[in-house]
């Protein structure tokens, strides 16, 4: 009945189901382990009643993950707000298979989603920053990034340092698009004071350095070598701006740092 009639079938499970393991394997069940075409064919009614459903269980399964984003689709701004929900019931977690990608040929809506993030107070910060990966992909997609562009162009001094605050988890965007770090910064510098500005430039240098590598003498980490030998290219890039240069000049010189200390402490923890 779930997969024929969500919209009848939601309370049902609900009653039936009796904890969230139960919710997500019904929701397997009905999409016959293929979400991406069971929620291509449903309706609008359907398909908001199947994401209503996903609360009750969580986003922490494939299967459950691929039916947020398949709504996503669609659906953006509806996705978006569940995610952002502060509340026992909201979705927990910090990546979501395909949401990334689903959310990112809507740069428009990002946007607006962004300035109203922008807009809550200063003690949501960590929360958002937890799920912006989530959303905006952990270096930002294309469209994440256009739509991040987007509400630089319009942002005053405060809600660029916050926005920057903010992406701290979006880990590696600033060599990846490199573009925009361009926009951020020359609009950081015709707003923002000094010690914003410096706040905001050490951020930028610090995403550029990963989070989740591991690093031997033996067999560099790759993500450690690529970022370094994108961050020299980037520094040497005469159609970016100075202070730009500087930037992945920095951010070079802080990977080879990381990657100087982590090895020695690899050739120490050897000994």
């Amino acid at each position: 009945m779930l997969r024929s009639d969500p919209v009848a079938a939601v309370p049902i499970v609900i009653a039936a189901a009796g904890d969230s393991w139960g919710v997500a394997e019904a929701l397997d069940e009905a999409s016959h382990y293929d979400p991406d075409d069971w929620i291509a064919s449903l309706e609008a009614e359907q398909s908001l009643a199947v994401l209503a459903l996903t609360r009750v269980c969580g986003w922490r399964t494939w299967g459950v993950q691929r039916v947020v984003s398949g709504i996503a689709r669609t659906h953006p701004r509806v996705v978006l707000d569940m995610l952002t929900e502060d509340s026992v019931e909201g979705p927990r977690v910090a990546e979501v298979d395909g949401l990334p990608e689903a959310l990112g040929s809507h740069e428009p809506v990002l946007a607006d989603w962004l300035r109203h993030l922008l807009s809550t107070g200063p003690e949501d910060e960590g929360r958002i920053a937890q799920i912006l990966p989530a959303a905006l992909g952990k270096s930002l997609t294309e469209g994440a990034a256009t739509a991040v562009e987007d509400v630089v162009e319009s942002a005053n001094a405060d809600e660029i340092l916050r926005l920057v605050r903010m992406l701290w988890l979006c880990n590696g965007f600033t060599l990846a698009h490199p573009a925009l770090v361009g926009r951020l910064l020359a609009r950081a510098e015709a707003l923002q004071d000094q010690e914003e500005l410096e706040e905001v430039k050490r951020r930028l240098i610090a995403l550029a350095v990963p989070t989740d590598g591991l690093w031997s003498p033996a067999a560099a980490d790759e993500t450690h070598v690529a970022r370094l030998d994108h961050s020299l290219r980037l520094a040497q890039d005469m159609t970016l701006s100075a202070t730009a240069r500087t930037i992945f000049s920095e951010s070079a010189t802080t990977l080879q740092a990381v990657m100087d200390e982590e090895g020695q402490q690899w050739r120490d923890d050897e000994r």
